[in-house]
């Protein structure tokens, strides 16, 4: 009790609130808690110093907030390799510049993160290879969900090369998985790349696959319907409960993202979201573990 005083506390600035009033609690108690990068970007509220998919990040989020799974991004190194980072550019929390795509995995599992201050007080976190998050993952009994958000365009290339390169990053990662033994009914591949979906779906790979949505919900699920793809991963902004419950309907489950407040996480509850990625799993499990 005192420890749900006190978080409620430290988001009161952001809305602390335990009203489900008016949400369907047995479609809500069956929403999946996804990790969103583990514990989402370094914030001050809620105070979270670690890197958004560093090791720390993403095995609190499992073991210290009982999430069902996490939500990492996924890019491709120059030697066809695949490592965890979120930003286009390096410098963005890495003391190095320019592009992952330009470097060897070698190399970059040696690069620490730099947050500034005071972040840096409190992390000494490198960047994160997928294989070395798999096999963390393995060390669990049921293997925990894995959403692997696809990066697949870079700066450092031209729009050729970033379409020649989309095409090829989806095999290169679709085998990967294979080799590793990962549960295919456990991951779900997300992109915002039509075409390289689309070519999925051909080649029939076997992971399911989600389009990230940033405008013209309906017309994504119409292209979902169209592929039969089973997932659409939308900005909660863009949700209403109809448009969830109508894409539930015709098979189509629907992830969103976000939530750093509680008022945040209540908002994706309420709109019926199938998944949750959050960035706040303390205030999304004071909702949902209740009704559990």
């Amino acid at each position: 009790m005192q420890k749900w005083i006190f978080s409620c506390f430290l988001l009161l600035s952001f809305g602390c609130n335990s009203n489900l009033e008016g949400i369907d609690k047995e479609q809500a108690k069956n929403i999946l808690r996804i990790g969103h990068g583990g514990l989402g970007f370094a914030s001050f509220l809620p105070w979270n110093p670690y890197p958004i998919n560093s090791m720390t990040s993403l095995r609190l989020a499992l073991e210290k907030h009982s999430a069902d799974g996490l939500e990492v991004d996924v890019r491709m190194t120059k030697d066809k390799k695949f490592v965890l980072y979120h930003d286009m550019d390096l410098s963005s929390s890495t003391l190095l510049d320019s592009c992952v795509e330009i470097y060897n995995y070698e190399h970059l599992v040696q690069v620490k993160y730099a947050l500034g201050f005071p972040f840096d007080l409190f992390q000494e976190e490198f960047i994160l290879g997928l294989e070395d998050l798999i096999d963390y993952l393995k060390t669990f009994e049921d293997f925990p969900h894995l959403h692997i958000d696809l990066r697949v365009h870079s700066p450092c290339f031209n729009a050729e090369s970033n379409y020649k390169w989309e095409m090829e990053i989806f095999q290169s990662l679709a085998s990967f998985l294979k080799q590793k033994n990962v549960p295919k009914e456990k991951v779900i591949i997300n992109t915002f790349a039509r075409d390289m979906l689309s070519k999925a779906i051909k080649a029939d790979d076997g992971f399911p696959l989600s389009l990230e949505v940033y405008e013209k919900p309906d017309e994504a699920l119409d292209f979902a319907m169209k592929h039969r793809m089973s997932y659409l991963t939308i900005k909660p902004e863009l949700l209403s409960k109809q448009f969830s419950q109508k894409a539930r309907n015709e098979g189509v489950k629907i992830i969103t993202f976000g939530g750093n407040s509680a008022k945040g996480n209540l908002h994706m509850i309420k709109v019926e979201a199938d998944i949750i990625q959050s960035n706040n799993l303390e205030a999304l499990n004071d909702y949902l573990m209740p009704l559990k």
